[in-house]
């Protein structure tokens, strides 16, 4: 081969190569489904789901807000579905029905327990507050009491 014809074959393969990545990272970047997760997300979001889960009354300390609002923006749930939000953070310990016909899916954490399951409402505790508009996940608050 000639040094012209050597040059851009170098040329078309950095293309192809750098071409390749950027397609999967974009693509990696647009999965937002729990089943869909890149596999770099796979360990921490599953184990942060699987933790939250575990601790239903949040007097394991496995619930924080910080976790609550990784799952919220790395799975994209605003303005998802309310089935996605309750596979993602399980059964909420409240359900507040409001008078427009939306609701409030109340899950505790921070909080202390006289006995396994019941929580000590005399001490503090935190609550995350997710919002359901239309069947779709509007917004979350959080509420430290």
């Amino acid at each position: 081969m000639t040094p012209k014809v050597i040059r851009s074959s170098k040329f078309v393969v950095l293309s192809l190569i750098l071409f390749s990545s950027c397609s999967n990272h974009s693509q990696d970047a647009e999965s937002n489904t729990i089943g869909q997760l890149p596999s770099h997300y796979h360990i921490n979001i599953r184990k942060i789901m699987e933790d939250w889960k575990k601790d239903g009354m949040g007097c394991l300390k496995l619930r924080k807000k910080e976790k609550a609002i990784i799952l919220i923006d790395s799975l994209r749930l605003v303005g998802r579905d309310e089935n996605l939000l309750r596979k993602v953070f399980g059964k909420p310990n409240e359900e507040i029905i409001q008078t427009n016909g939306g609701k409030i899916l109340k899950y505790y954490f921070d909080s202390t327990c006289i006995s396994e399951g019941n929580l000590d409402l005399e001490s503090d505790y935190c609550s995350a507050l997710f919002y359901i508009t239309d069947s779709k996940f509007s917004e979350a608050g959080f509420r430290c009491q």
